[in-house]
């Protein structure tokens, strides 16, 4: 197995190569131009207007290179991205971007067809995109757009905005998948295989203006223990304890030693997922189209002590006391009945959506797009106590957060006073959100299936943004191009409110209006070459839950959230040179942020509060290149590398946070995919995908290590094998994680799982 060195080296070789490649003559221009080609659709942009680095992914290219289990998957080679899974067909894949880490869910954007797909509820692991409101099975490209360069969108797409754009048929067609994944999972004293199984179903057909496409899903997941409780030492001896065996001995990320006593947070899901889109042209330039998609989810996590009595029984806690007392090895230690406890989840979500569009390219062209998503059914029901499998039967809590949701609705449109080809294309439009906190926790006298007693806590509040904005394209000659823009919007938060300790408190309402300034200039310094600096504000507000329930920050739950929040103010500016060769193209970019007011979870006092740090600053440089044909035909290559150095530059709550690393963003990423077809069935495919070290915690400096509890860094090698059968049915067989790197955040990552699939396409 190569080193991570000769990796990074093979990425700045290929970024050289490009100068070689230009030389060839692979007659694949129309081919290889064809793949990468952007066009949203969805906001009426084509690839010449978007004034940021924009970078895709297509079908064919997941599915010949690409394990694919969730549809989030096929992002995980896009230059300075990283998802944050801990199992495959895990529901809580976030993205981290150059400039931002897996705890800032809000600082990037998910859209489906221009459906909104953040949820933007909260900031943290605990608020990923919707990605199962879009099949793996109906995406045609995926387009990933770095920074907050353009008004069309709001400041959370600071980081990123993903658009998953998705096909229609043109005739009948069904579509069939079946599979299977297994991962060999062994940390401490959890040694077992967790597998997961998925089968999908598309059915489509366009019968004249009327087209419609139905697609069904249904996947089970078994993930490995997420965290594993730990023994607090004590150092009197407690009137009553209880001898035990097992137990597992580590270090954790500030080196101090640990003893393991057991995984919880093991994910046993059934998902089954439905959506329907239909659609009608009215004419050839005006079409509507109406999509409508829900989520049904059955999901448990599961415990598993390593402790035992002198019988053999095993120990999770100590009955109904909060704390009880162990004696192991000789040595003392305090052991609570609320460390391994298991939890059951049931869901239903509703998602729907309607879009009217005219695309003529005339002078004229608009599009509405109204969306709406529903908690309809949110309950997750939690013991108060655990000690296995007696304790079915014990008081506990259900969390339900029905009636929890958001609402969008976007009016666009573009004018071209001089026709499709002229100077001037200016984008206007209006935009509007409400995001609704609707969270009720009530203690139960069974927490299984026992009634509800009486009410615990409860949580509510509601967060609007509207805006207008206005873009002008202008390309004042044949070379430049000048991309002017402002966002104004005007936020408000309102009716919060918080129930804890038989209190009830009210949040006053808030209401700011900010403006977003963009400017871009474009130069073709041939017609191989771009070159483009990009400056843009993006204004990231306060979600509900930052406002009124707290989030979660990196060493747990925050204990208080802050009505008074201020929003974030992230400046940035990028310089991009690109070239397009004839069997590729390559780029490469230096880019500047400064986040003001940047939303974390520190400690104030005592207490770990959502709160304001003052000043982050990121500057960094990415390469990136994609080549087809390299030196062999049918050998693609394309990889990344991304610097980036984050920092807290100014903390006015604490000083001696300044200068400490922004957490989770890492010094070094880099990415390198090959995919090999030497004939018209057989595909090959390895990729490696590196994370340089990180700090996990804004209070310190240091790098953490490999160790549970903290955030590593990683080097993961993932290899596919796809088989055409015919022009029907294909076969693969992939290998995520083929070198087992243990890697954490915080949690335990993957290590290596096989996955088997199987597709039948008809026509």
């Amino acid at each position: 197995m190569f080193s991570r060195n000769s990796f990074i080296f093979g990425l700045c070789i290929l970024g050289l190569a490009a100068h070689a490649q230009e030389s060839l003559t692979l007659g694949l221009v129309d081919k290889s131009l064809n793949e990468v080609v952007v066009s949203d659709t969805h906001s009426m942009m084509s690839k010449r207007d978007i004034p940021a680095v924009t970078e895709s992914v297509t079908a064919e290219q997941i599915a010949d290179s690409i394990n694919l289990v969730n549809t989030e998957d096929a992002l995980k080679y896009m230059p300075g991205l990283n998802i944050r899974k801990r199992f495959e067909g895990d529901r809580n894949g976030i993205i981290a971007t150059r400039t931002s880490g897996t705890l800032q869910s809000a600082k990037s954007l998910v859209y489906g067809d221009g459906i909104l797909l953040s949820m933007l509820l909260g900031n943290s692991y605990s608020y990923p995109p919707r990605w199962f409101m879009v099949a793996p099975e109906e995406v045609e490209r995926i387009d990933v757009t770095y920074g907050p360069f353009s008004a069309l969108y709001p400041g959370n797409s600071t980081g990123v905005v993903v658009d998953m754009i998705t096909r229609m048929p043109s005739s009948f067609e069904a579509h069939t998948r079946a599979q299977t994944y297994d991962e060999r999972f062994s940390l401490f004293g959890t040694n077992s295989n967790y597998t997961g199984n998925q089968l999908s179903a598309t059915l489509g057909n366009k019968n004249g203006a009327f087209t419609w496409w139905i697609g069904l899903n249904r996947s089970q997941s078994t993930g490995h223990p997420a965290s594993f409780a730990t023994l607090t030492s004590i150092t009197s001896t407690p009137a009553s304890f209880k001898d035990v065996t097992g137990g597992f001995t580590y270090r954790d990320q500030n080196g101090v030693s640990q003893i393991a006593a057991g995984g919880y947070a093991s994910d046993n899901s059934l998902q089954e997922n439905a959506k329907a889109k239909l659609a009608y042209d009215f004419s050839p330039d005006l079409k509507m189209s109406y999509t409508f998609a829900v989520l049904s989810n059955d999901a448990s996590t599961n415990t598993q002590t390593y402790l035992f009595d002198s019988s053999g029984n095993a120990v999770y806690g100590q009955g109904s006391s909060s704390t009880g007392y162990v004696r192991l090895n000789g040595s003392y230690y305090s052991l609570s009945s609320t460390l391994l406890k298991p939890s059951k989840t049931d869901q239903t979500h509703i998602m729907q959506a309607l879009a009217l569009r005219q695309q003529s390219d005339g002078a004229f062209d608009w599009e509405l797009i109204a969306s709406t998503y529903d908690f309809q059914r949110d309950v997750v029901r939690a013991p108060s106590y655990y000690t296995g499998a007696t304790s079915s039967t014990v008081a506990g809590t259900n969390t339900n957060q029905a009636g929890t949701g958001w609402q969008t609705l976007d009016a666009r449109g573009i004018w071209r006073p001089d026709g499709e080809n002229g100077a001037h294309r200016i984008f206007f439009g209006y935009h509007i959100d409400r995001f609704v906190l609707d969270s009720l926790v009530m203690n139960t006298s069974s927490w299984l299936a026992g009634t509800e007693v009486s009410k615990n806590s409860s949580f509510q509040g509601k967060t609007e943004a509207q805006a207008l904005y206005i873009q002008d394209n202008w390309r004042f000659s044949p070379r430049w191009m000048l991309v002017s823009g402002l966002r104004a919007e005007s936020w408000r938060a309102f009716d919060g409110s918080k129930y804890a300790s038989s209190t009830t408190t009210y949040a006053k309402g808030r209401q700011e209006d900010y403006l977003s300034p963009k400017l871009a200039l474009t130069f073709e310094a041939s017609r191989s070459i771009n070159t483009r600096l990009s400056l843009g504000r993006g204004v990231r507000m306060p979600t509900v839950n930052e406002l009124y329930n707290g989030t979660i920050s990196s060493s747990g739950i925050a204990s208080a959230s802050d009505a008074n929040l201020k929003a974030e103010r992230n400046d940035a500016a990028e310089l991009t040179i690109e070239k397009i060769y004839p069997s590729g193209l390559a780029r490469i970019s230096v880019f500047q942020e400064r986040s003001n007011d940047a939303i974390w979870a520190q400690t104030v006092g005592s207490t770990s509060t959502i709160t304001n740090i003052d000043l982050l600053k990121t500057t960094g440089a990415e390469t990136s290149a994609q080549f087809q044909d390299v030196g062999l035909k049918g050998l693609s290559l394309q990889g990344s590398l991304t610097y980036a150095d984050s920092f807290i530059a100014k903390n006015t709550l604490n000083q001696s946070y300044v200068g400490n690393p922004q957490p989770r963003v890492p010094l070094w990423r880099a990415s390198l995919l090959a995919a090999y077809a030497p004939d018209a069935r057989w595909i090959y495919s390895l990729g490696a995908r590196y994370s340089g070290p990180v700090s996990s915690s804004i209070t310190s400096g240091l790098y953490d290590q490999r160790a549970y509890g903290g955030v590593s860094d990683f080097f993961i090698v993932d290899a596919k094998i796809r088989y055409r059968i015919d022009k029907h049915a294909s076969a693969s067989i992939g290998i995520n994680n083929l070198n087992n790197f243990q890697s954490y955040v915080v949690h335990p990552n993957s290590q290596r799982t096989v996955i088997a699939d199987l597709k039948y396409d008809f026509p």
